[in-house]
C-alpha cells in the first residue's frame, strides 16, 4: 500500500515529529559532551595531534556511528508505542516486490552523481562554507584504514545509518508531518531535517538531496524497506569510492564530473523513477504519487 494521508485524527502528529528530532539532536550532543569528559580525564591524549588521531580512528568512527543510528532507531520503534501505535505499521516495515530494488538502487546511484555535481559547485562557489575538508579527511580514513579496519567500518556505515536514519526520518518523522502536511511537503521537511543532522554544510546539502529520493521511494511503494536498501548501497559505493578510487573522488571534489556523465545520470534517474511510478501504479489509482495528500 502506498504512504496515504495519514488520518487528522491520529494520536502522532507534526510536533510530535519536531520534538522527536529534537530529542535526538540533545542525545546527539551527548557525543560531544563524552568527548570533552575524555579529553579533560587525559583519555584521549596528551596534545592536539594525539586526540585528533584519537577521535578519528576506526574504533571511535564505529563508535559514533553505532551509537547515533541504535539512537534513532531506538526513538523510531519506541515513539509510536507511546501513542499506542504498531511500530511495524506505522513506520511501514512491509514487504514490496523484489523487482523494485534494483530500479530503487539504480535511483539512487544517479541521484549520487547529480549530487556529487551540485556539491562540487557550491564548493567551488564558497568554498569556505562549503568546505570539504572534513569529507576529504574521512575519505582518507577508509582508504588509510587497515583491510580489517575497512571491512568493519563499512558495515557499520551500510547497515547502521541505512536502518537507523532510515526508520527515524523516512519512518516516524515522516509520517507524523504527513498527518498535517501532504506527503510532498513531508518528504521535504524530513530531508532537510535529515540534512541539518550531519551539521556540514556541503555534506548537509547532500544528504538532504538524497533524502529528497528517499523520502519518494518510501511514499511511493508505502515501505521503508526500498529506502533503507538504497541509503545502505550510497553508503557502500561512497566507502568503496574512498577506499579504491581515492584519486578519482578527489577530483569530483576540484573538477566535477564530465558532462555526459550527467546527461547519463539524469536519463538513468527519469527512466528509474519511471519504472518505480509503473511498479507501483496499481496502489496509485490515480496516480497521484507523492501529491496524494494535497
Amino acid at each position: 500500500m502506498p504512504l496515504e494521508p495519514v488520518s487528522s485524527r491520529s494520536p502522532v502528529t507534526w510536533w510530535h515529529g519536531v520534538l522527536a528530532f529534537v530529542v535526538a539532536c540533545v542525545l546527539q550532543g551527548l557525543i560531544l559532551v563524552a568527548i570533552i569528559i575524555a579529553q579533560m580525564l587525559g583519555l584521549l591524549g596528551d596534545d592536539a595531534e594525539e586526540i585528533r588521531n584519537t577521535l578519528l580512528s576506526p574504533a571511535a568512527i564505529i563508535t559514533q556511528v553505532l551509537f547515533t543510528s541504535g539512537m534513532l532507531t531506538a526513538l523510531a520503534l519506541g515513539a509510536p508505542r507511546l501513542f499506542g501505535l504498531a511500530s511495524v505499521a506505522w513506520l511501514r516495515i512491509t514487504a514490496v516486490p523484489t523487482g523494485i530494488y534494483p530500479v530503487v538502487i539504480i535511483g539512487v546511484v544517479s541521484v549520487g552523481v547529480l549530487v556529487d555535481q551540485v556539491t562540487f559547485y557550491l564548493h567551488l562557489v564558497a568554498p569556505t562554507v562549503f568546505e570539504a575538508e572534513t569529507l576529504e579527511m574521512f575519505s582518507q580514513l577508509f582508504a588509510q584504514a587497515t583491510p580489517l579496519a575497512f571491512i568493519a567500518m563499512t558495515l557499520t556505515v551500510v547497515v547502521g545509518p541505512g536502518i537507523g536514519e532510515e526508520l527515524f526520518f523516512r519512518g516516524f518523522l515522516l509520517r507524523a508531518f504527513n498527518v498535517r502536511w501532504s506527503a510532498k511537503t513531508a518528504i521535504i521537511v524530513s530531508a532537510v531535517l535529515f540534512g541539518v543532522v550531519h551539521f556540514n554544510f556541503l555534506q548537509s546539502t547532500g544528504a538532504a538531496l538524497i533524502g529528497l529520493y528517499l523520502g519518494y521511494v518510501a511514499v511511493r511503494t508505502g515501505s521503508i524497506w526500498p529506502a533503507i536498501v538504497a541509503h545502505g548501497v550510497n553508503n557502500l559505493l561512497t566507502s568503496l569510492l574512498s577506499r579504491f578510487a581515492q584519486q578519482e573522488l578527489g577530483n569530483t571534489w576540484r573538477e566535477g564530473h564530465p558532462w555526459w556523465v550527467l546527461l547519463i545520470a539524469a536519463a538513468v534517474l527519469v527512466v528509474s523513477i519511471k519504472g518505480l511510478q509503473s511498479m507501483t501504479r496499481a496502489a496509485h489509482p490515480a496516480d497521484q504519487g507523492v501529491a496524494a495528500n494535497e
